[in-house]
């Protein structure tokens, strides 16, 4: 997709200094194709852009969930540490490109998203070839950084772990429809889902830029998986990590 400016008619309004304007959830996450907001057009694109690589991509985001190497142990054996009944949890994620909404062949998506060549600010359902920021009403390129598999945290069902900006948060900090901020001051750094965290992939780890390293992953992010094992099992598992 692109936001491209359009004059009174609705036609491309081709002498706009910008001819591309960057998505932001804020701004347009509620824009369709072909919608007009405020003189601004949602069209398809013809192709994505040159050097947009889907396949790196997909191994940046699975490098990122799956660097712990966690396993879901069986809970309550009788072999206590020997025992071998362990499971390596694995995240998968599966990237095609459509041009124009086409549907692909043998291919039935979990989601479909939107993908911009520039984006301000990402959600689940809109990514950005490339990422910018303002800095005092001028855009600049970001780095490459973990967007991408933050927003796949949600399809796996992670919550957010800031709240800054309309974060989701996990339920446990919300109280009569409003963030517990004691409440998030006092479980800083437990092992369990975080108010706010500045190094975790659901947290400000979305933000490093991979050349400075990896957002963390911490053993909690398998809570939903181990769940979801222990019901399609009748039984209880628990994750195994390196203390």
């Amino acid at each position: 997709m692109d936001l491209v400016p359009v004059d009174a008619a609705g036609k491309r309004d081709l002498t706009a200094d910008d001819q591309s304007l960057p998505y932001t959830f804020e701004t347009h996450s509620s824009m369709a194709p072909d919608d007009i907001v405020d003189g601004v057009k949602m069209v398809y694109r013809d192709a994505v852009g040159e050097k947009y690589d889907v396949g790196a991509l997909k191994n940046r985001i699975e490098g990122v969930l799956n660097q712990g190497g966690y396993k879901l142990i069986l809970d309550g054996c009788s072999k206590g540490a020997a025992c071998g009944c362990r499971v390596k949890v694995n995240f998968k994620v599966d990237l095609r490109v459509s041009i124009k909404g086409t549907s692909l062949k043998n291919f039935n998506e979990h989601v479909s998203l939107h993908l911009y060549p520039e984006v301000l600010r990402a959600d689940t359902g809109s990514w950005g070839e490339k990422y910018k920021y303002l800095d005092n009403y001028i855009l600049r390129d970001c780095d490459v950084a973990h967007v991408e598999a933050h927003e796949c945290g949600h399809y796996f069902n992670f919550p957010d772990e800031y709240y800054a900006r309309g974060g989701w948060l996990h339920e446990s900090y919300i109280k009569s429809e409003q963030i517990d901020f004691p409440l998030v001051d006092a479980k800083a750094g437990g092992l369990l889902w975080q108010g706010r965290s500045l190094t975790n992939l659901m947290g400000y780890g979305a933000l490093l830029a991979v050349k400075n390293g990896r957002a963390t992953i911490k053993p909690y992010y398998l809570e939903y998986v181990r769940r979801q094992f222990s019901l399609a099992t009748n039984k209880l598992w628990r994750v195994g990590y390196e203390s």
